[in-house]
């Protein structure tokens, strides 16, 4: 896809030219499959990846500066390349694994950058013009299975209940990018007592930058379906009808592996039920495990 985009306030004298605005996009496509398979389907054939391309290319100013010479310096623009892989496949007979590697790179033309002025005491801002690219990944993986179980009435009109559990855990990790081997942060005096500031030199680019911090978190859930089986009488005979009790009960957490305190998150709970199949009822809440 190709824009071009003009839009201008003819009070305030704001305008935005953007040329070009584009993206380019590829299905998912599974590299590694057999173009003539013979026998079952190996577990490397089912990774499959995509491919997005954004970019852009604008300025913003007042309609009077646009044909300056310096407006040329005012243009942002930028890359970003997305590309995620994925797969499932069955493990232990019951359980169903997916892992998961996703990959960015964002590319641009400058950069923002501080420096402390001794002689003015202050911060001064400036561009490097420079290309660079920011580049950030995570891998992530979930397994899940499903839990049936069935109680069957001999009498009364309840037949049976049949309750299923899904129970579920991921887990994903990030490594930190604010590490100064990585170049994407830098440190800035701030006022003259020596106080320094963090900050990213992409920070005012237009897809940003890879945020700071090491993640590895661990994801557990836990769904439920309570259904029941109950005969009622009709004109034609015996009927064995569905009730839903619960359509859903879902509690859900995660575990932070390596922060230093509080690594348990709130549980949260979250349901849907309905009353003779007409009125459903949605309700949720959350349990701290640290208020106990």
């Amino acid at each position: 896809t190709l824009a071009l985009n003009h839009s201008q306030n003819t009070i305030t004298h704001d305008i935005r030219i953007t040329t070009p605005d584009f993206s380019f996009n590829v299905s998912r496509i599974n590299p590694f499959k057999r173009k003539n398979a013979v026998g079952p389907q190996r577990w490397y054939e089912k990774i499959g990846t995509s491919y997005s391309l954004r970019g852009t290319n604008y300025i913003e100013t007042k309609d009077s500066l646009l044909f300056r010479n310096e407006s040329i310096n005012e243009f942002k623009n930028g890359l970003q390349h997305t590309i995620p892989f994925s797969t499932s496949f069955n493990v232990l007979s019951y359980f169903n694994l997916s892992p998961s590697f996703n990959y960015t790179e964002r590319s641009y033309f400058k950069t923002t950058q501080y420096s402390w002025d001794t002689d003015s005491e202050k911060v001064d801002t400036f561009e490097v013009k420079k290309f660079q690219s920011a580049r950030d990944y995570q891998v992530s993986a979930g397994l899940t299975t499903r839990i049936y179980g069935m109680y069957q009435f001999n009498h009364g009109p309840i037949v049976a209940l049949r309750h299923v559990m899904t129970p579920s855990a991921s887990f994903s990790i990030r490594p930190d990018f604010g590490k100064e081997k990585y170049g994407y942060y830098k440190n800035v005096q701030v006022d003259t007592t020596g106080r320094t500031q963090r900050y990213s030199i992409f920070q005012n680019s237009v897809y940003g930058g890879p945020s700071s911090g090491q993640y590895a978190n661990l994801g557990f859930s836990l769904d439920n379906n309570l259904e029941m089986k109950v005969k009622t009488n009709s004109d034609t005979g015996a009927v064995v009808k569905i009730v839903k009790i619960l359509e859903s009960l879902r509690l859900a957490g995660s575990y932070n592996l390596i922060a230093d305190s509080m690594k348990l998150s709130v549980i949260n709970v979250n349901g849907r039920t309905s009353i003779l199949d007409r009125v459903t009822i949605n309700f949720g809440g959350a349990l701290n495990p640290y208020s106990f």
